[in-house]
């Protein structure tokens, strides 16, 4: 992203829109892949349960305390256990690995993804390019969606960006987020060898043990969800 422009085409981007038919990474369903869905459930599991509460289920769907060291099999909720990913879901998680990776052999310092069912607001890129300018992030998530909204106003800027920052490193749905090179780099390793979804993978990619992430969701409507709202129909609802 650059300084001076304001409008998508005076941007270099790329759509990725065909399926492949290969993926750059092999994945395989078997006991090593349930054993490393465990392994990174535990690392974002008080993230996920943060997310619980922000939408009002933690009661409904009550959690344990900690991350279960015995038996988490029987002691979780079916939705957070091992799965095999779909199709779908391989998808996903190769068309935002293909960009990752086409970013990080680029000079640019911020890759901005979208997915297809995200609705812009007017100037939402040349705003997002004011943003970027003003702080220093890893991961900021735009467009939100499930009703997993900003609470608390962490970091204002220029009086139009307000931002919450998320210590837990949880992500919301993945449609539309900044990655910062520093942060794209880790992505990039979770993602060439997938285990969970796109959005708890970038959870637990934004989890880099050597060094804290500047996680942040943005405030606002410079992008919408549209699946969410009921404004596009996504491939998981066909």
């Amino acid at each position: 992203m650059s300084n001076n422009d304001t409008t998508l085409m005076d941007y270099d981007f790329k759509v990725y829109s065909r399926e492949p038919t290969s993926f750059s990474f092999n994945y395989s369903y078997d006991e090593l892949t349930r054993e490393r869905w465990l392994s990174c459930l535990s690392i974002i599991y008080q993230s996920l349960k943060d997310n619980m509460q922000l939408l009002g289920q933690s009661d409904s769907f009550p959690l344990p305390e900690i991350f279960p060291d015995s038996q988490p099999m029987e002691q979780l909720p079916q939705w957070m256990l091992p799965r095999c990913l779909t199709l779908g879901d391989l998808s996903v998680i190769s068309k935002h690995l293909r960009a990752v990776n086409d970013f990080l052999i680029t000079s640019e310092d911020y890759l901005l993804i979208m997915e297809d069912d995200v609705i812009l607001a007017p100037q939402a890129i040349s705003q997002l390019n004011r943003l970027i300018q003003e702080h220093i992030f890893d991961f900021i998530d735009i467009a939100g969606g499930d009703g997993l909204k900003v609470h608390e106003h962490h970091l204002s800027l220029l009086d139009t960006f307000y931002l919450e920052e998320k210590t837990n490193c949880a992500t919301r749905t993945a449609c539309a987020y900044i990655l910062s090179r520093n942060s794209a780099s880790v992505v990039s390793t979770t993602l060439s060898s997938p285990v969970m979804p796109i959005d708890w993978s970038l959870s637990v990619a934004l989890h880099s043990r050597n060094q804290r992430m500047g996680v942040y969701w943005l405030d606002g409507d410079i992008m919408v969800h549209g699946s969410s709202v009921g404004l596009v129909k996504s491939w998981r609802q066909s």
